[in-house]
């Protein structure tokens, strides 16, 4: 697999999301990692940059949830997911 480059502009539209270390990760002062319940395992960070951002270098601190990805991504693709019985909910407001 080829490791990904800045000139391949993935980075000009990107979300990565991570839950925690695994058996070498240091997930201090949390417990745990990945594969547990406890909260170095279920507590991540997420990354997005993306031209959509109205304002950059901000570190928000609100929870999400994973359920919450799908209506999210629905809704930057054009699609509508009012009638869909879902958990999770459109963040994007809160990410931009």
């Amino acid at each position: 697999m080829n490791s990904l480059k800045k000139e391949d502009n993935i980075y000009d539209n990107l979300i990565f999301s991570d839950n925690g270390g695994g058996q070498a990760g240091d997930n201090s002062p949390l417990r745990n990692g990945k594969g547990t319940y406890f909260e170095g395992g279920v507590r991540g960070v997420a990354f997005v940059n993306s031209p959509l951002l109205q304002v950059t270098g901000i570190e928000n601190q609100e929870l999400l949830h994973i359920s919450d990805w799908f209506p999210t991504f629905v809704t930057l693709a054009g699609g509508d997911v009012s009638g869909m019985n879902l958990d999770g909910y459109d963040v994007w407001e809160t990410i931009r």
